[in-house]
């Protein structure tokens, strides 16, 4: 409800109407599903950017790492768009993340 509410302020009723349309996101919660987390991250990702804060939105997009398979589409898409501190922060994130990763089976 939070992502709906955000897409029709931002973007008016027509985000509305197809939000409400898009079933993935209410049977995902329906049946336990983390897609809506991902969703949430997108938004405050893209709000972060919005207000001129690249490095952290990169960062907060980095966070879609804990299901990598929904990220590499993202790193060629920041290197495309040349938003490279926004890679910087995806990047810093990603690493932290892979030292955390080895730190616990050392």
């Amino acid at each position: 409800m939070a992502c709906l509410a955000w897409a029709w302020q931002r973007f008016g009723t027509t985000a509305l109407l197809l939000g409400c349309m898009s079933m993935p996101a209410a049977m995902g919660i329906a049946h336990g599903q983390d897609g809506v987390i991902f969703l949430a991250v997108l938004i405050v990702s893209y709000r972060l950017a919005e207000k001129g804060m690249a490095f952290t939105s990169g960062v907060a997009l980095g966070l879609m790492l804990v299901k990598f398979h929904l990220t590499p589409l993202w790193l060629i898409a920041l290197i495309l768009q040349r938003r490279w501190k926004m890679l910087a922060g995806f990047v810093a994130t990603g690493t932290a993340a892979a030292g955390v990763s080895l730190a616990m089976i050392v």
